[in-house]
């Protein structure tokens, strides 16, 4: 049974959904109040629904009967139910019927097989969904309104979400409806951030206005980590007074990066109903001891790995942090920061694109450990690195023998692999393959493994999430200037003449060809590409523009990369290519199509679609070698 909640389930119930799904998926109608399944969801300690499970949770741990837990589960459950139906009696009958009512009251577990019955009958009764779907709708009272958020370049499929989030900013705030959209359409502003995070946030006004709150003072406690750190590096610890100033990476802690840290954060908190919203501690939510996702990018590993972590979905994450946890632990105090090599505590900067690729190759089978609680570095490392040939451990140091023994055959002067040292490692870093698999591959003599799931293109770093396109048009400045040629393997030979018309060719709809270069007539054009693509994602859709554009950059010339060497051809991540840019009017999807230079002896293509959220799908690379290949002329 696929999981699919819609907007008419509250936070409560999705969590009972997910329970249910993961114990289902793993062949397991585990009673949820079972003692030894408390931590399914993101290896949190309890089972914490709400904050109000917390209580008989520990009374629980103090030997309280089981049937005390059944209870206060089922009760938790059906009050779920009921707000989604606006009282107990408005839960249609066929949904009754689904939770058994009549045996409520007898002490029985609450299985995750009955939990997905009720969620069938929801679904198939349509009330709950309906009842969401008007309150969304009926907040857009005029016309006016309508128009004006059509007119500033938003889908009409966008609009609920624009509206309830404008109804709650503007009961939080007391604006009026047409102020509370302008602001809540504003890329980057507060309410405009907290929309796109959804989740909890989306579902009352109170839990929008604690968002609000809670994103000053992030930006507070973000400012004060940055401080501390920054006393760290220059010798006083005693400023390091918390465990995410002692253990915050000077990478990541950047004016640049603040609002991306936030996002993964709050998208976090959007869908875990165990955070307090109206929390006050600072340290408390967001230091590394207790918010796995700051953890992971205050540590410095995000900026390689943000593209893909964005497009994991967010209920989803909690498998990679718990998965870098397991080999990255923090410093306890100062002495320890100082003088243990950090290579002891954290995987360096140029090992985690391939840990992060491992784990999403086998992510299913690690989301499984997770809910049967046996994610351990043993499990992970047996389940993800099979080619690991040293078994005398499974910890951070055996992983290190690894990545080692695979650099020894890489290395440039005199590696086994020298002459592809780089397509080896990118393949790697974005396929998830081993080393065997990736230099049979690019040799000609295997298959090109195929990219994990949620593995993204378009290297979106944390400064990127800042409401502007300032990063995606550095992206396109730095890359497009730099054209590269094609060479035969063979013999070195360039397939391709120097000149003014050699380059990145583009082709926006309803405009000629042109061609961006670091050349006197194709310099102007970088800036045109920019100026495009924001004019074909509108302003409201930064995400999308800033993809599209590191989608043009080298960030989203991958397959040039590492697919065309086991054709026999030689080429660079700045290898030219002609882009046709098309976008569908309806959905506001743009699509790219990579394709080859016309003067070369052979094609290739393959397209990246990019939707107004900035989420990316692509398609494999597709190569033709015949000898009469022709080319449209009027492409």
């Amino acid at each position: 049974m696929a999981l699919d909640i819609n907007t008419g389930y509250n936070s409560v119930f999705k969590s009972f959904v997910q329970f249910a799904q993961q114990r289902m998926d793993a062949n397991d109608d585990t009673a949820i109040a079972d003692a030894k399944y408390m931590q399914p969801l993101g290896g949190r300690k309890t089972f914490a629904i709400t904050q109000s499970l917390d209580d008989f949770v520990h009374k629980w741990t103090r030997g309280v009967e089981e049937w005390t837990v059944n209870d206060h589960t089922r009760k938790l459950f059906k009050k779920a139910v009921a707000d989604m139906f606006g009282g107990e009696d408005k839960i249609p009958a066929s949904v009754k019927k689904a939770m058994l009512l009549e045996d409520y009251d007898q002490g029985k577990p609450l299985t995750a097989r009955r939990i997905m019955a009720v969620k069938a009958a929801i679904d198939a009764d349509g009330t709950a969904k309906a009842r969401a779907a008007k309150l969304q709708v009926e907040t857009f009272q005029s016309r006016e309104t309508t128009n004006a958020a059509l007119a500033m370049g938003f889908k009409k499929q966008e609009l609920p979400k624009l509206a309830r989030a404008a109804h709650f900013y503007a009961q939080a705030t007391g604006k009026s409806e047409m102020d509370a959209m302008k602001e809540v359409a504003k890329p980057g502003s507060d309410a405009n951030r907290l929309m796109d995070y959804g989740g909890r946030f989306m579902e009352s006004a109170g839990n929008f206005a604690n968002g609000l709150r809670l994103i000053k003072d992030f930006a507070e406690w973000y400012k004060d980590c940055q401080a501390g750190y920054k006393a760290r590096d220059k010798g006083d610890f005693a400023a390091a007074n918390t465990l995410s100033k002692l253990n915050a990476a000077s990478g990541a802690f950047v004016t640049d990066c603040t609002k991306g840290m936030e996002k993964f954060i709050f998208e976090a908190f959007a869908c875990d109903p165990d955070v307090n919203l109206a929390e006050t501690d600072k340290e408390k939510l967001f230091g590394f001891e207790n918010n796995a996702a700051c953890r992971f990018f205050g540590r410095n590993f995000g900026n390689s790995c943000t593209s893909t972590m964005a497009n994991i979905p967010p209920e989803k994450r909690n498998v990679v942090y718990a998965s870098f946890d397991l080999f990255c632990r923090l410093a306890t105090n100062p002495e320890e920061a100082k003088n243990e090599n950090s290579k002891n505590r954290q995987l360096n900067q140029g090992e985690r694109p391939k840990f992060l690729a491992r784990i999403l190759k086998n992510f299913d089978k690690l989301e499984a450990l997770q809910a049967k609680g046996q994610l351990t570095a043993k499990n992970l490392i047996k389940t993800c690195f099979p080619d690991m040939r040293d078994k005398t451990g499974y910890d951070l140091k055996a992983l290190y023998r690894h990545f080692n023994a695979e650099d020894a055959k890489i290395l440039e002067d005199g590696g086994e692999y020298e002459d592809i040292s780089g397509p080896v490692q990118l393949m790697m870093e974005n396929t998830g393959c081993t080393f065997e698999e990736a230099g049979k591959a690019l040799r000609g003599t295997g298959p090109m493994p195929p990219p994990p799931k949620y593995m993204a293109s378009g290297q979106l770093e944390l400064g990127m999430f800042d409401g502007t396109t300032r990063g995606g048009r550095d992206a396109i400045e730095g890359d497009l200037y730099r054209p590269q040629n094609y060479s035969l393997v063979s013999d070195g030979v360039d397939l391709l003449k120097d000149g003014p018309d050699t380059g990145f060719g583009f082709k926006f709809p309803g405009e000629e060809r042109f061609v961006a270069n670091g050349k006197s007539a194709g310099r102007p054009n970088i800036k045109k590409v920019g100026d495009k693509v924001e004019e074909m994602c509108g302003k409201v859709h930064v995400k999308q523009a800033n993809t599209v554009m590191c989608l043009l950059s080298q960030s989203g010339l991958g397959p040039i990369n590492r697919g065309l060497k086991p054709h026999g051809v030689n080429s660079t991540e700045h290898s030219a290519v002609e882009y046709t840019l098309s976008k569908d009017d309806a959905t506001g999807a743009v699509t790219i199509k990579y394709e080859s230079p016309k003067a070369l002896p052979f094609k290739f293509e393959w397209t990246a679609t990019v939707d107004v959220d900035g989420s990316v799908s692509t398609t494999p690379l597709k190569f033709e070698k015949p000898a009469d290949v022709t080319r449209d002329e009027a492409k």
